[in-house]
């Protein structure tokens, strides 16, 4: 099973449920929680996504759930290892590692890479 956020109050878990999740071989986002500051600093060692302090307003949320959104797209870009794409070139498709792609440049119906 995948988990791609865990929203972890972190003085509910304690330091072993913690360790725990970082420890798995493919460990989620994690956005801590608490009702104060006191765990931000060891949150960010621990490479969390964000850090919300209750009580947590809508719009917060929301901020640091897109926040673990773009994160986790652009750990998964940059974790493509064997991935394949298809591109249309004039009349036919053309295999592309995603491996080999530096860059790519939308240009209105078409790309350039």
């Amino acid at each position: 099973m995948n988990i791609d956020l865990a929203i972890i109050d972190v003085k509910i878990a304690g330091q072993e449920t913690i360790d725990k999740i970082i420890g798995l071989k493919n460990p989620p986002n994690i956005v801590g929680l608490s009702s104060d500051g006191q765990y931000a600093l060891k949150a960010f060692v621990f490479n969390f996504v964000d850090y919300l302090i209750k009580p947590v307003s809508y719009s917060r949320f929301y901020r640091a759930v897109d926040k673990a959104i773009r994160y986790n797209s652009h750990k998964d870009f940059n974790n493509t290892g064997d991935k394949e794409i298809f591109i249309k070139k004039d009349s036919s498709l053309v295999k592309l590692n995603m491996k080999d792609i530096d860059y790519i440049e939308a240009l209105e119906n078409y790309i350039h890479s």
